[in-house]
């Protein structure tokens, strides 16, 4: 029942900007940022279709009207300056913002969509994220891929993804977990799975480690337990290492994956996301 309200009222919300843009007299224009390459490739998709589309840029918001949609990154960071410089009564479509940053949209009665609030663009765009991990390790690896050990810190939608990756392709992985109620389910796409900090024992069997969680796993007290020479590959928006500790190991950044490996994939998603195409009830 939580389900189908929850896309009972996403796919209402989609009917309702569009009475909106009408009842202010005119069609929607989408004003895209292009600073991410996925919404280049978002702007002709919605071309195709007949859509209209400008460049957003804060340097013209007076040509966005009432009932207008501003679409960004998913990465986008907000600032207090930008969300005052918002115009009223459009739809605003990016990542997650701020309690703060909602409160002044909310005041200014623009139609907030965080669009990784839909499940299937989230699991897509793991997939796509996790594709774009493995490029990685075959740029950075001096080894074959099946020669590599590879430890998964995390057990969420990239994880999993890259759990189904390197299990297709018989590549060694392991997966670790820190939320005990859940652990035991990492066994039904992992045979090797640690929970909390049994894995820092272990660290000397991996080549190569893929963090997905947004906090800090490594200090000064125990990231002189991986391995030299280890492949670390963030893909999480905090890092869970301090680079400056990576004296011994390679850290290898990497942020916006789908766009970097796979944008018009990517932007495809993001056009379904925006259209309400990934409704299925």
């Amino acid at each position: 029942l939580y389900f189908c309200n929850k896309f009972f009222v996403r796919a209402m919300s989609h009917k309702l900007i569009f009475s909106h843009r009408l009842f202010y007299g005119g069609k929607m224009t989408y004003f895209i940022d292009t600073n991410d390459a996925r919404n280049q490739i978002l702007m002709s998709l919605l071309n195709e279709r007949n859509q209209i589309t400008e460049k957003f840029s804060f340097k013209t918001l007076e040509k966005i009207g009432l009932g207008d949609a501003l679409i960004f990154s998913t990465a986008k960071k907000w600032n207090d300056e930008e969300i005052n410089l918002l115009p009223n009564k459009i739809s605003l479509y990016c990542g997650k913002i701020s309690e703060k940053h909602q409160e002044i949209i909310n005041n200014k009665e623009i139609a907030y969509h965080n669009l990784m609030n839909d499940e299937i663009f989230t699991t897509k765009n793991a997939n796509i994220t996790a594709e774009g991990v493995l490029a990685l390790i075959l740029e950075h690896s001096p080894k074959s891929i099946f020669e590599n050990n590879v430890l998964i810190i995390g057990a969420g939608r990239i994880a999993k993804a890259m759990a189904i990756i390197l299990g297709r392709l018989g590549v060694n992985y392991a997966v670790v977990r820190f939320n005990k109620d859940k652990f035991p389910e990492c066994f039904s796409f992992s045979k090797t799975c640690y929970f909390g900090e049994q894995f820092l024992n272990h660290l000397h069997e991996y080549d190569v480690i893929i963090n997905t969680i947004p906090k800090t796993i490594f200090d000064e007290q125990n990231f002189g337990k991986i391995a030299r020479d280890t492949i670390y590959i963030e893909t999480a928006s905090t890092n869970s290492i301090d680079p400056a500790l990576a004296t011994h190991f390679e850290f290898v950044p990497a942020p916006a994956l789908p766009q970097k490996y796979a944008k018009v994939t990517a932007a495809k998603y993001l056009l379904e996301n925006i259209t309400g195409e990934n409704n299925y009830v």
